[in-house]
């Protein structure tokens, strides 16, 4: 990377950790518990003897936002939301309970009450809705010119710079599931979504249907997914066909290696943009010093092989991606992402982009009206090329709301 490159990407480090730890309470080991809410957890569970679900439900959420550590309470409030008819929510708490803990027994119990819940509950839907603001909503260039040695030097059309502005998404997406065995499931999801922008750009239409098959042994998961995306637009429908591999490890109850390896193939119509596999592979490790905080660190490679020069590239990334919850109920998380993107020869030389890109995410689950819940969002991006065209910044932050039914 060029020095200036480098010292930006430094920097948009900094202003994730920076707010990451503003946000926290303290020092990773804060995060720990005192111990468990005795007192409460009791009293939860003479009332859910009793029948008294709501009540029980009402003290252990309490509990569990001064103890989010508590897996007793967690385990506690799952069971409960179980025995009052509320599948989404006690997923919710099983998928943490499953995640965030590493011990091959307790996994078994939490997967076995997974596969149930799916069982009971095998179709699931959730409203898309999103608002984000932007200074650069349609990636134009930060220049007004480009300069080249069989060109000379030519003003870019206005429309291609950067435009100030905001989109915006609305959609739904779902789920129908069934178990094979205890250790087998079977997924069918998809999604509809319609994004508009305040400027010229013209709305545009997402459908995106998968279907993924996984198997879960005591310290591992392995799966694969096929799926088709297409994108409506007016300058050209897109079409991604493709399938995932993916897989997981446990190598004690703090770390976890994962990976991906993708291939799919793209089309636009009426274009150039055909290519044959787009080959992606993406692999990572997971520490959870607590189940309360999470960090991944990951290295990302692709490579798609099209007719057009703009859409033949080789790219090297990587990544860190960071969560953690608090007492009070929020949770924050982020990721930071910078590498280099070499694209096939343009005009006689080739095309290299160095790219960096920083996002947060916030939101409070107690902050909900009707199980709503608003999620904030920012992201601090740019991209610098040896081709002036291709350079460009963004700076956005947006709302996200989302309901599981």
């Amino acid at each position: 990377m060029t020095q200036s490159a480098t010292q930006g990407v430094a920097a948009w480090i900094g202003v994730f950790l920076t707010v990451f730890l503003l946000l926290s309470p303290g020092p990773i080991h804060a995060l720990e518990d005192a111990g468990p809410d005795q007192s409460r957890l009791s009293q939860a569970r003479l009332l859910r003897a009793d029948g008294e679900f709501a009540r029980a439900i009402e003290i252990l959420r309490a509990a569990l936002r001064s103890h989010p550590n508590d897996i007793p309470l967690r385990e506690e409030l799952g069971y409960t939301l179980i025995l009052d008819g509320q599948m989404a929510a006690a997923q919710y708490q099983f998928e943490i309970l499953a995640e965030r803990n590493h011990s091959p027994e307790l996994n078994r119990l939490y997967r076995s009450v997974l596969n149930r819940i799916v069982a009971e509950r095998p179709f699931g839907v959730s409203v898309i809705l999103g608002f984000t603001p932007s200074d650069n909503i349609n990636q134009g260039t930060d220049n007004k010119a480009i300069e080249n040695d069989l060109l000379g030097t030519g003003t870019i059309d206005p429309a291609n710079r950067r435009i100030a502005g905001w989109n915006s998404r609305i959609g739904l997406k779902g789920y129908a599931r069934t178990t094979l065995s205890p250790r087998d499931l079977v997924v069918f999801d998809w999604r509809v979504e319609r994004k508009f922008y305040s400027t010229h750009l013209a709305p545009q239409s997402d459908l995106e249907l998968g279907l993924s098959y996984s198997r879960f042994f005591p310290q591992a998961e392995i799966g694969l997914r096929t799926f088709h995306l297409s994108s409506f637009r007016d300058a050209g429908d897109v079409t991604r066909n493709g399938v995932s591999f993916f897989g997981s490890y446990n190598i004690d109850r703090r770390r976890r290696i994962d990976g991906r390896l993708q291939l799919s193939t793209f089309d636009v119509e009426g274009g150039s943009a055909v290519d044959g596999p787009r080959v992606l592979v993406d692999a990572g490790y997971l520490l959870t010093p607590s189940p309360s905080l999470a960090l991944r660190f990951g290295v990302q490679a692709e490579h798609a092989n099209a007719e057009a020069d703009v859409q033949r590239y080789t790219s090297l990334a990587a990544t860190l991606r960071a969560s953690t919850a608090f007492r009070n109920g929020t949770e924050l998380s982020g990721q930071v992402v910078f590498g280099k993107r070499n694209f096939g020869s343009l005009l006689g030389f080739a095309r290299q982009d160095r790219f960096a890109d920083v996002s947060v995410t916030l939101f409070n689950s107690t902050f909900s009206y009707r199980g709503v819940v608003p999620k904030l969002t920012c992201q601090i991006g740019k991209t610098t090329s040896n081709v002036a065209i291709f350079e460009a910044r963004t700076r956005a932050c947006g709302v996200a709301l989302s309901r599981r039914f």
